[in-house]
C-alpha cells in the first residue's frame, strides 16, 4: 500500500465530446461495453493535487505542472541546463536558448 507521501492524484479534465473527437480506436463510440464516461459512470478524484485542463492548456504546459509538483515534493530534481558540445556557448538571442530557457524556467521552483 502506498502512503500519502508516495501518491499524486491527477485529474485529467477533458470534456467527453473532445475525448470522442480525438478517439482513434472508437472506444468512446461504443466499441467497449461499460466504458468509463460513456455507459459507465466517471468519478473524478475528490481532492486531486493536480488538475490538467486538456483543452485550455498545451501538452507541454500540463507536463510542466506535473513536473513542478514532482520537483516540489522531492520526487525528482530540477533539470540542469541543456548540455552543449565542448566549447560551444549559447547567447540569449539563440533560438535553442529561447525554447529551452522558457521550458526550464517553467520547471524551476521560484
Amino acid at each position: 500500500m502506498l502512503g500519502p507521501d508516495q501518491f499524486l492524484a491527477v485529474c485529467v479534465n477533458m470534456p467527453l465530446e473532445v475525448c470522442a473527437e480525438r478517439d482513434i480506436k472508437g472506444m468512446y463510440r461504443g466499441a467497449i461495453k461499460d466504458f468509463t464516461g460513456t455507459d459507465a459512470p466517471y468519478e473524478p478524484p475528490l481532492e486531486p493535487e493536480i488538475i490538467l485542463a486538456m483543452v485550455a492548456h498545451l501538452p507541454t504546459e500540463n507536463t510542466s505542472l506535473i513536473l513542478q509538483e514532482l520537483i516540489h515534493r522531492g520526487f525528482i530534481r530540477a533539470p540542469m541546463a541543456p548540455a552543449l558540445p565542448y566549447g560551444e556557448c549559447i547567447g540569449a538571442d539563440d533560438d535553442r536558448f529561447q525554447g529551452e530557457g522558457m521550458y526550464l524556467h517553467a520547471l524551476l521552483p521560484s
